[in-house]
């Protein structure tokens, strides 16, 4: 009975991990460099340069 109970346990560690490294959840939010500097620039600093 305690090896029925590993194997499930492991079975389920594993069907666990094949899950969560699908593509699906594998993918990464990239942007475009000049949009993101672009973007910066459009916004006024918070607050003045120190001089």
């Amino acid at each position: 009975m305690r090896f029925v109970c590993l194997g499930l346990s492991v079975l389920c560690g594993l069907s666990v991990a094949g899950a969560t490294a699908s593509p699906t959840w594998a993918q990464v939010r990239t942007i475009d460099p000049n949009q993101g500097i672009d973007s910066d620039l459009a916004t006024q600093p918070s607050r003045p340069a120190p001089r």
